[in-house]
């Protein structure tokens, strides 16, 4: 799990005006976007955002990412299998998309046509007839007003219009990452805190028929020696089996 901040402080500070629990923006264009998983070396605190950026038109340039905290309005949050892209590639292009709808029903408002009569183009809102342009920065206290649209009702792009999605981009926490300087789950050290060093048995869906930790106790450190629950097959993603040796160091 990796939580540390990327493009600067300015990525971990909430933006002026939220437009859903995912996208805020702040007067002078930057635009916040959530992660709402962890990463893990696989580029999701990049590829989240990228998805809902594309959908919504933001000017990646522009684009901050902001760990999302624990809470339950994200929905699913753990973090395995490679789940986080199958699973909610609709659900993150909706969430853009329907930031770009209500960026482009606040430009209509302000100048008085129809929303057909707009569209949103990198960062902007133009008017198609006049070709006058709001930027995101200037539509986004409005915008954040609006009820936003039923998630049935968005519309999608379709994948000949996608600029993001698809496309090479520099990971957010690329740089942290190369320099040593990112923050991992195994970097965490808290008060009291055991580390569990696990055996397995060396077949898939075999037990532990017994084990004898006299030994394993008599190094230091060593606190506790336990076996784990046995579980059935298919096993999924839970623990299967095994002993477990809990220390206070590696």
């Amino acid at each position: 799990m990796h939580a540390s901040p990327s493009r600067g402080d300015s990525a971990n500070v909430k933006a002026d005006h939220a437009l859903n629990f995912f996208v805020a923006i702040n007067p002078d264009g930057s635009t916040s976007i959530v992660c709402h998983r962890c990463e893990m070396g696989q580029g999701i605190r990049t590829s989240i955002p990228q998805i809902i950026a594309d959908e919504m038109e933001a000017d990646w340039q522009q684009v901050f990412v902001v760990q999302g905290k624990a809470d339950k309005r994200y929905g699913a949050q753990g973090t395995a299998g490679s789940t986080s892209i199958r699973n909610q590639f609709i659900d993150m292009r909706k969430i853009g998309a329907a930031a770009r709808q209500m960026l482009e029903q606040a430009a209509a408002d302000m100048w008085g046509v129809k929303r057909s009569d707009v569209t949103a183009e990198n960062h902007v809102v133009k008017h198609l007839l006049s070709g006058k342009t709001l930027s995101f920065g200037e539509l986004a206290q409005t915008a954040s007003k609006l009820d936003a649209p039923d998630q049935k009702s968005v519309k999608l792009k379709s994948p000949d219009q996608f600029k993001l999605i698809g496309k090479e981009v520099k990971l957010f926490d690329q740089d942290d990452i190369i320099a040593g300087r990112a923050t991992y789950a195994q970097d965490i050290q808290l008060l009291g805190m055991l580390i569990a060093s696990i055996e397995r048995p060396p077949v898939v869906g075999s037990k532990v028929v017994s084990f004898d930790a006299t030994e394993a106790l008599k190094i230091k450190g060593v606190v506790e020696v336990v076996q784990l629950k046995d579980r059935p097959l298919p096993v999924n993603v839970l623990p299967i089996s095994g002993v477990a040796v809990l220390a206070t160091n590696t």
